[in-house]
């Protein structure tokens, strides 16, 4: 993750007047994540609380691009004030009904489509 240079650039979108940051973080595949959920809460969360606690300051939201089934971290993504996630979905091996229950609105779920919609019967 690019922690320090989305922030140097969050801060610069922000102070020209942007309402929403985002950056992409692929951060799983079908089965699972890339790497341990210690390894995000200690190396990735800090970078993205920050640039959340900056755009909510600034009256703006965060996206979060992610890929893959997060579910091991969900909670942690919704603790560090992202607004949003996007694509999220079948595809990805996420239960978008689940997600929502838990989650409600502290997070919006930008997806939900799965990219072989095309080759469905």
């Amino acid at each position: 993750m690019n922690g320090g240079f989305n922030l140097i650039a969050a801060k610069t979108l922000l102070n020209r007047g942007v309402h929403c940051i985002t950056w992409g973080d692929d951060m799983g595949y079908r089965k699972g994540m890339f790497f341990s959920r210690q390894v995000y809460k200690d190396i990735m969360w800090p970078w993205h609380k920050r640039a959340a606690d900056l755009a909510h300051r600034c009256r703006a939201f965060v996206e979060m691009h992610v890929d893959g089934n997060i579910n091991a971290i969900m909670d942690l993504v919704v603790e560090a004030g992202i607004d949003a996630i996007n694509d999220v979905g079948p595809g990805g091996n996420v239960d978008l009904a689940q997600l929502k229950e838990r989650y409600r609105d502290r997070i919006t779920l930008h997806g939900g489509l799965s990219r072989f919609t095309s080759r469905m019967s």
